[in-house]
């Protein structure tokens, strides 16, 4: 895959970095991810993601809300809006009907009682639940660290529903500055671990990811706990 003239323009901002590059920018247009979820968190993580530069998203049909067109950038003046393809489909429908058909697979729904994705993502997992406090508890699973089957169940839910519209907005932020980072191979996210805000706090902590439990779909059991 190639950039054209036009994208070459419309991600300069983050080609020059060095991070990114043109040879990231490729890595992200050739990504796809799956976005599960609705509300405040979903939408900013859909919104950065787009204007990453994500060439595929698929976002959650069936979440209570749902509304594509939300989700999108606003374009600024003088440029063009991001060109990815966003794509609803219901919550059991993935992209080519095969296990690993995404590379990360980010689930910001806190009702963990509802069905996971069937899908096993090449790169990673992210998932959002709500502490008993009111907190918040971004966990976050690189490569081999688990899936949504095995470490979303040994994280019940708390009582938060409906967060915080701004502290929802920063998780779906985390979360797409995360699947980025994955897919570009920068960062320290390389180990599973959670990131926590506390109800009343604008601060985001490090914390330790949920104790695994055994997995319904043949996750080998880690080599030492996470």
């Amino acid at each position: 895959m190639r950039l054209t003239d036009e994208q070459i323009e419309l991600y300069s901002r983050q080609i020059i970095l060095r991070e990114v590059g043109g040879t990231g920018q490729v890595a992200l247009r050739a990504s796809r991810v799956r976005v599960l979820g609705a509300g405040a968190a979903a939408e900013a993580c859909t919104s950065y993601l787009v204007g990453a530069g994500i060439g595929a998203l698929d976002v959650d049909a069936t979440a209570p809300g749902h509304a594509t067109a939300r989700m999108l950038p606003l374009p600024e003046p003088g440029r063009r809006t991001p060109d990815a393809t966003v794509t609803a489909r219901p919550r059991d429908q993935e992209a080519s009907g095969a296990t690993g058909s995404h590379d990360v697979l980010i689930d910001l729904d806190l009702a963990a009682s509802r069905a996971a994705s069937s899908a096993v993502p090449r790169l990673g997992s992210i998932f959002l639940r709500g502490d008993a406090d009111g907190g918040l508890h971004l966990v976050l699973l690189p490569g081999n660290a688990g899936c949504l089957a095995c470490t979303r169940a040994a994280a019940a839910p708390g009582g938060i529903d409906t967060p915080p519209p701004i502290a929802s907005a920063s998780a779906g932020a985390l979360a797409a500055l995360t699947c980025c980072r994955w897919i570009l191979g920068i960062g320290h996210d390389a180990q599973a671990r959670a990131l926590v805000l506390p109800a009343g706090s604008g601060l985001w902590t490090d914390d330790a990811p949920p104790v695994r439990v055994a997995c319904p779909r043949g996750c080998p059991p880690p080599a030492h706990p996470v």
